[in-house]
């Protein structure tokens, strides 16, 4: 059975087991989660690596962030696709 959250335009099916983490990896409290054009998915994370970047497929593209945000609260991306 298909969860859906949100409500009118914002709404979204979970997929469970959406994210493939690289080993050992995990999210510890996600804070924020937003998109670009180019349907990459950043999820602002408060544990180790706390900006982590995904396909639409939930395919690891990279982290960076590491030591600079010791408690991420919101995340926005701009018109160019800049978070």
């Amino acid at each position: 059975m298909s969860i859906i959250l949100g409500s009118g335009e914002h709404r979204y099916r979970v997929v469970e087991n959406w994210a493939k983490l690289p080993e050992g990896w995990e999210f510890k409290d996600a804070a924020a989660v937003a998109c670009d054009s180019q349907d990459r998915v950043y999820v602002f994370n408060r544990g180790e690596h706390p900006m982590m970047v995904f396909d639409r497929d939930g395919n690891f593209l990279r982290s960076w962030g590491e030591g600079t945000f010791p408690r991420a609260h919101d995340l926005h991306i701009d018109a160019n696709d800049i978070p």
